[in-house]
């Protein structure tokens, strides 16, 4: 029988490759349906170990066609919409509103249509999930898609959505953070502990300038930073392993909700959620396996997740740190040399995988963007850590709240006048030429068999362990 590994990895492939086919050829539901018998009977016939991986393969394939198929035909009854015209549209809101700049971003489900609209409404509106609201506005096609821009709006009905509890957590922790910490640090910190971009139009542009947009998007990175921040505490405090697993799953959870479910948050919440599961079970868990299982789960929930820049980024990023750490393996321990190592491969890593991405998608290349994240990351992880335990605290005691607050203000002057010195040079970024999809392709073949050639070398003259022990 083949690793595990391995079939779930070509049940991923089978299945992304069926949501991208979905794009390509126009499938019909009779072909649809004649795959599926045709699937179904060779499985039945031959029934071998063999022939039921390939029905098992056979089957996600045409699962990513009918769920790709799914997702193209909202998106054709949103571009059949008139746009630019002023028209009124009434909608359920699926999602927990988030605030980026001006507007209150979004989903809602229009009934009369059967399908999703990324909605952007006035920030005065007062929109809660579960509401059924009345928009008018017009349909505006962008890069993501058609999307609704609304001027006025009104609440019909409101319907029961346990997300509710979230939203309203949501908007207390925002008025906390404006009690907590100054109007400079406080957009900011809205921004990276519940995703709230309001007011960030000038700062974002300072961090991105200084190679640290990734601060500011939040991601997989923050996860990570969060319930290592939290681990170190629970452990150094004394909580027992199990104790210290289930509340670490609990903070991953809320945060998910949180930051409105994004595929980045999705993908490290799902990663740290089964990884700790099974450890209470003291059940050791692959990587890829993990980052695979990630993978398929979101695009079974959101198909067209795949076409998003934040998900390419962040599985590729993953995808590079685990790779680089199996490859280039290094004595286990708690020396410094031994920590410093591992994060300055885990810093490196995450900057060449993503750097064709980026290359592709923004024709840029930030010059001090290695260096700086490997000094500023440590800082952030603290900012994060401290900002997140002030949100936790000020649940319970406002005076211990601010006091988490207080102590993050010189880390969070650090980082923020660093990104604005780094990003007044002139020398910050450089505009490259732009490239097609089938170089970046090749260049991450190449990247990832240089790095494997180059791993056997070492081996070789180290007598190091095998790869993917």
């Amino acid at each position: 029988m083949p690793p595990f590994s391995y079939i779930l990895f070509v049940i991923f492939l089978c299945y992304l490759g069926g949501i991208i086919s979905a794009n390509f050829i126009p499938f019909s539901f009779s072909l649809i349906f004649l795959l599926g018998v045709v699937n179904l009977i060779l499985a039945v016939i031959f029934h071998t170990r063999r022939i039921f991986y390939l029905f098992l393969c056979g089957m996600f394939y045409i699962i990513g066609i009918t769920a790709g198929i799914k997702e193209l035909e909202n998106a054709r009854v949103l571009e059949g919409l008139r746009k630019g015209e002023m028209q009124e549209i009434t909608v359920k809101v699926k999602s927990i509103p988030t605030i980026v700049e001006d507007k209150i971003v979004f989903t809602g489900y229009m009934v009369d249509k059967n399908t999703n609209v990324k909605i952007y409404a006035s920030s005065n509106d007062e929109v809660k999930p579960g509401q059924v609201v009345e928009l008018k506005g017009r349909f505006r096609k962008r890069k993501d898609g058609v999307n609704f821009y609304g001027i006025e709006s009104r609440i019909i009905r409101d319907e029961f959505s346990l997300k509710r509890f979230i939203y309203d957590l949501k908007i207390y922790l925002s008025n906390v953070i404006d009690r907590l910490y100054p109007r400079g640090f406080s957009d900011f910190m809205k921004a990276i502990t519940i995703g709230e971009e309001e007011n960030l139009k000038v700062m974002r542009s300072r961090i991105q300038k200084a190679g640290l947009a990734h601060t500011l998007a939040i991601s997989g990175l923050h996860v990570g930073l969060i319930l290592f921040f939290f681990y170190f505490i629970f452990k150094n405090i004394g909580i027992r392993r199990k104790a210290r697993s289930i509340l670490l799953i609990f903070i991953s959870v809320i945060y998910l909700f949180l930051t409105s479910g994004r595929p980045p948050v999705m993908r490290a919440t799902i990663m740290a959620v089964v990884y700790l599961y099974f450890s209470l079970f003291y059940i050791r868990v692959n990587v890829f396996n993990l980052i695979l299982f990630a993978g398929l789960l979101i695009l079974l929930l959101q198909p067209l997740a795949v076409y998003q820049v934040s998900f390419q980024l962040s599985f590729i990023a993953v995808v590079g740190i685990c790779l680089t750490l199996k490859l280039f393996p290094y004595p286990q321990g708690y020396s410094i040399k031994s920590k410093i190592v591992n994060y300055f491969k885990v810093i490196f890593s995450a900057w060449l995988f993503t750097f064709p991405l980026i290359w592709f998608y923004w024709r840029r290349f930030a010059v001090f963007q290695l260096p700086v994240n490997f000094f500023l990351v440590p800082i952030f992880t603290l900012i994060l850590g401290m900002g997140f335990c002030s949100l936790v605290f000020s649940l319970f005691s406002l005076p211990l709240a601010k006091f988490f607050a207080v102590s993050c203000y010189p880390f969070l002057y650090l980082f923020l006048k660093t990104s604005e010195w780094v990003s007044r040079s002139s020398y910050s970024w450089i505009k490259l030429p732009s490239v097609g999809w089938k170089t970046i392709i090749v260049i991450y073949i190449f990247l990832s068999g240089g790095l494997y050639m180059l791993s056997v070398i070492i081996r070789k003259k180290t007598g190091g362990v095998r790869c993917f022990e």
